[in-house]
């Protein structure tokens, strides 16, 4: 955008030249008025007077209402999420992902009740579901299976799953998925990020502190790797040698780069209250 004063002689400039422009044209059409030196002058004054102020008016710096920022949206980042929301969130996968079929809605819930805090749900005012995350804590021995290309995500069971007392020994995490309702949106875009500070929050509070912790996630849209690739995730295994077709990445949590990344992450707490509380999580890693 123009600088004000650039843009007040550049408005200015511009509709002065057309008011005379038209002045002078409707003079031609008209060869029966009788300008005089008089007249002259006084239309020259009002294109001067007119064009004042149209730049005058275009030039003024724009100010966001107050009542445009009293209209955003709250919402919650919920977690526990009830079996309502899980349904939900399964219905906007559904959507959002396309030609990838989501997991099995009991599968999911056998997931959930071994862990009830792996399913992060962003919800509005009404209770619905408007964007959620899932990070799943494995056992290793998955992990490594997930790691050699041997399994994906659709043959991970619920003793795969790490229970809630047990995630001091915990050292693999897997991102299942992150969804955002209307992407395409600017609404749709401010909630995704508050999915992805959201992200940054729900690390901090349930997995922050030892062990290190390497977190894997698969790319399943380009949307997506670019999305692990800013957080600085690296390609652990090509998609031309996993059974999903999908490139899988990882990323230590404990890695400088993906905390500074994660730093850079406005914060969002103003308009996006966290659903859950950190000390009790905390507490809940030594078992």
């Amino acid at each position: 955008m123009l600088p004000s004063k650039r843009r007040f002689l550049w408005a200015w400039g511009i509709s002065f030249a057309a008011l005379v422009g038209v002045s002078s044209g409707l003079v031609a059409l008209l060869p029966h008025i009788d300008v005089t030196v008089a007249k002259s002058l006084l239309i020259l004054v009002a294109c001067v007077s007119l064009s004042l102020a149209y730049a005058w008016r275009e030039s003024k710096r724009p100010h966001l209402p107050l009542e445009e920022i009293e209209a955003i949206p709250r919402c919650r980042l919920q977690c526990p999420a009830d079996r309502s929301l899980a349904e939900q969130s399964h219905d906007l996968a559904a959507e959002s992902y396309g030609r990838i079929e989501p997991i099995n809605s009991e599968r999911y819930e056998q997931w959930r009740l071994k862990n009830p805090n792996v399913l992060v749900c962003l919800v509005d005012e009404d209770e619905n579901v408007i964007g959620y995350f899932d990070v799943f804590p494995i056992t290793t021995e998955f992990a490594e299976a997930l790691t050699g290309g041997i399994a994906t995500e659709y043959q991970m069971l619920h003793e795969h799953i790490v229970g809630p007392n047990h995630i001091a020994e915990c050292k693999w995490l897997y991102l299942g998925g992150i969804a955002v309702k209307d992407p395409e949106t600017f609404l749709g875009r401010r909630r995704a990020a508050y999915l992805v500070w959201g992200l940054k929050m729900y690390l901090r509070d349930f997995y922050q502190g030892p062990p290190n912790r390497t977190l894997i996630a698969t790319g399943a849209s380009k949307e997506g790797e670019h999305l692990l690739q800013r957080f600085h995730f690296t390609l652990r295994q090509s998609k031309n040698r996993r059974a999903d077709k999908q490139n899988l990445y990882a990323v230590s949590i404990t890695n400088r780069t993906f905390l500074a990344a994660l730093d850079d992450i406005p914060n969002w707490r103003a308009v996006c209250r966290i659903g859950w509380r950190a000390s009790k999580m905390k507490r809940s890693k030594g078992g």
